[in-house]
């Protein structure tokens, strides 16, 4: 029967070798050949999401297939003769190798380790922990060591978006703006419209009371955003905590996430990635760690709980909303075949329960926002909201086709998204075949579903990267070293019982090999955080952290500009948010005619320089500039 498993893992690694020579064969096919009707560059603007939506698809059915003829295998496995067992010895050492070099070969292109001498560093750090787990005991009775480190680590991951000086070279202004313009709109009582600032969600809506408690300024705003995601990252290390066995690993695997990503990210702001996308994924990470973990029947309360999730995700952030429901959804479905036989009747069931749920899930965020519009609006059935415009760019074909990047097979940013891709079906299938939809007996285990629900979570949001193939998935790493993490911990029980290893045993041998790989791939990830000191310092070197300098000059523009000026253009909001003022225009993203009328319309406005080709110079003069930061901004009067 041991054979067997051993089975699970090699239709797997058989999976994953089709669907990604069929990836291949496809980003590589020239037009007139077989495969080029499925290039993403013939395709158009969603081919990119297409291929990688039917390669993930691939490797599940490829995989649920093989797995199927080992459950219902009627002769006992067969065994495998010693040679046979030397020669899988031998592939495995050179495909280790493989693997190991690519993955720090991939790291390297990124910029995200910078020698050799990582590597030997990571390798040190995967030997060392194979004797630190093998002498590690079972329970410490100092937990709040743990404690201090994940409070440490979720600290560092706070301040790294903490900055309240939005105007520095540290952020990208226009996405930077994008956030701050939606927060501002909401705050002065102005209807979602379904325009660029919705794009990312209509979160705005909870920054409301915070910011009317605790100052309507842009310290406030980046204080709460690293609270957010400080505390979400705190709930993604407990769910690490409860579910991993070995203290070492909890802790290397916090560690090389925090350490990472902060490090990657460092000298950037983006935060409709960090916090935004990451804020509900990691809280029902940590829900459905606690439920797995007790084994017990889910109560309707505790349904409902994941239920008011995955709606507060939806409306918070439409993108990780999904990824936060099909997480939960994963949970229930694993959950459920781990604990009862698989028939066909009972799937049918699930499915079109899930179906149900998800779309009420939607239902409500969509009536609260359109709620929240008729309201604002005094009763204005105009104002309503319709799914398309709720949903924002997820429909929009056009800006889909804008963001699209072709694929270039040798790239580091194509390798890092197919590297995560087959990391996280590798854990899926790990869950599936836990249950009894792939077993003929299912095994209830915390461990492959804390893996799935982090790994449909990844997948979700890396479909955002596989569409804009030249950027890094920054944010999508912390699912990958937790999904790490976690493959490298199931080899802990293989390293305390070693002394009772049968000789070769092929299960055995191919469960520790691949931890090893998850291992060393985790150290690397730690190795690169150690940049994370002049990271910062760098980071700090833009002003991203001078919070005076920015206010001294909202406090200039206010001295030279009447109260309340009309004011448009990147940045502005941000101002305005510090000086107490309202704006009077509430659109991110307009057209030239929409810019021409406004100004026309009004005496005076105080606009991004990059605005003025909208201004009638005959009409207006410049009154007043100043330039911050690179950016230079403007104000006209009429003549």
């Amino acid at each position: 029967m041991y054979e067997g498993k051993a089975g699970y893992v090699i239709s797997a690694a058989i999976s994953a070798a089709a669907s990604l020579f069929l990836l291949r064969s496809i980003i590589m096919s020239e037009p007139g050949g077989p495969l080029f009707f499925l290039n993403p560059e013939r395709i158009g603007s969603i081919g990119n999401i297409l291929i990688y939506l039917m390669t993930g698809a691939l490797f599940i059915v490829l995989y649920v297939l093989m797995s199927l003829c080992i459950k219902h295998a009627k002769r006992p496995y067969p065994k495998i003769s010693l040679r046979v067992r030397h020669s899988l010895i031998a592939i495995m050492a050179v495909a280790g190798i493989v693997a190991v070099y690519y993955l720090f070969r991939m790291m390297e292109y990124g910029g995200w380790v910078n020698s050799l001498i990582d590597l030997a560093i990571a390798l040190i750090v995967t030997a060392a922990s194979f004797v630190l787990i093998y002498f590690e005991k079972e329970k410490i009775n100092k937990e709040w060591l743990l404690f201090i480190v994940y409070v440490v680590a979720a600290i560092i991951m706070g301040l790294k978006v903490a900055t309240p000086n939005m105007l520095s070279n540290a952020y990208n202004l226009h996405h930077a703006s994008a956030v701050v313009d939606s927060i501002y709109n909401v705050l002065h009582g102005v209807q979602f419209s379904g325009d660029q600032t919705d794009q990312y969600g209509h979160y705005s809506l909870f920054f409301y009371l915070p910011l009317k408690l605790f100052g309507e300024s842009m310290l406030t705003l980046s204080a709460i955003m690293g609270a957010i995601y400080a505390a979400s990252f705190f709930c993604l290390c407990g769910a690490i905590h409860i579910t991993l066995r070995s203290n070492y690993m909890k802790v290397l695997t916090a560690i090389a996430a925090a350490l990472f990503v902060t490090t990657l990210t460092a000298n950037s702001i983006y935060w409709q990635n960090l916090p935004l996308r990451a804020v509900f994924p990691f809280i029902m990470i940590f829900v459905v760690a606690f439920y797995a973990k007790r084994k017990d029947p889910l109560t309707k309360k505790e349904y409902a709980i994941g239920s008011i999730i995955s709606i507060l995700a939806i409306l918070w952030n439409f993108e990780s909303g999904v990824a936060v429901s099909a997480a939960w959804f994963m949970y229930l479905i694993i959950n459920y075949y781990q604990k009862n036989d698989f028939n066909a009747k009972s799937l049918i069931k699930n499915m079109s329960i899930i179906v149900a749920a998800m779309i009420f899930y939607i239902l409500v965020p969509f009536i609260t926002v359109n709620l929240y519009n008729w309201l604002v609006t005094g009763f204005d059935t105009n104002s309503l909201l319709s799914i398309k415009e709720f949903v924002g760019s997820m429909t929009d074909s056009e800006y889909f086709g804008r963001l699209n990047t072709k694929w270039i097979w040798y790239t580091q940013t194509n390798i890092t998204s197919i590297f995560m891709m087959f990391l996280f079906l590798g854990c899926i299938a790990w869950a599936l075949r836990s249950t009894s939809m792939l077993s003929k007996k299912g095994s209830p285990s915390a461990l492959p579903i804390l893996a799935a629900t982090v790994s449909i979570t990844g997948l979700v949001l890396l479909t955002q990267c596989i569409n804009r193939a030249v950027s890094v998935p920054g944010h999508v790493w912390i699912y990958a070293a937790v999904a790490l993490g976690i493959i490298a911990s199931g080899m802990v029980s293989e390293i305390r019982s070693i002394k009772g290893w049968k000789k070769f045993e092929l299960y055995g041998l191919l469960k520790v090999s691949i931890c090893s790989l998850a291992l060393i791939g985790l150290a690397l990830m730690g190795t690169a955080g150690m940049d994370l000191k002049d990271s910062f310092e760098d980071k700090h070197a833009t002003g991203a952290y001078d919070n005076r300098a920015f206010v001294s000059f909202a406090e200039k523009v206010g001295a030279k500009v009447p109260k309340d000026t009309l004011a448009v253009g990147e940045g502005t909001s941000a101002i305005y948010l510090e000086l107490g003022w309202d704006k009077h225009y509430y659109k991110f993203y307009s057209t030239e005619v929409e810019l021409k009328d406004c100004f026309s319309s009004n005496d005076s406005f105080f606009i991004k320089k990059s605005l003025s080709t909208h201004v009638d110079t005959i009409k207006y003069g410049l009154a007043w500039d100043i330039v911050y930061k690179g950016t230079t901004y403007e104000y006209y009067v009429r003549k």
